[in-house]
């Protein structure tokens, strides 16, 4: 498999038919999902791992909660702060 396989794959070549452009960043460069891997573990460590789902309909109605309601409204502020920003209190110094 060659380096641009992803590149000239059918999902590539559809996205381009429809106006979509793919946005990735250099290889190695780890930023770009920083912020989504630290939202699914805080999704797997304050909601998913702490229950036995019965059904997969009990899954989706306790993620979907978590995701709009708890995440958003019911952790702290200071919890919810892009990793990707700078520290705030560094910043003033």
């Amino acid at each position: 498999m060659s380096v641009f396989s992803f590149s000239l794959s059918p999902a590539a070549s559809s996205s381009e038919s429809s106006g979509v452009t793919q946005s990735m960043s250099k290889a190695g460069y780890p930023y770009d999902n920083a912020p989504m891997e630290r939202y699914f573990n805080t999704l797997k460590n304050e909601c998913t791992n702490l229950y036995e789902f019965r059904t997969e309909e009990q899954m989706y109605q306790t993620v979907e909660e978590f995701a709009y309601a708890t995440y958003n409204h019911v952790r702290p502020p200071f919890l919810q702060r892009d990793i990707t920003l700078p520290n705030p209190t560094a910043a003033t110094r």
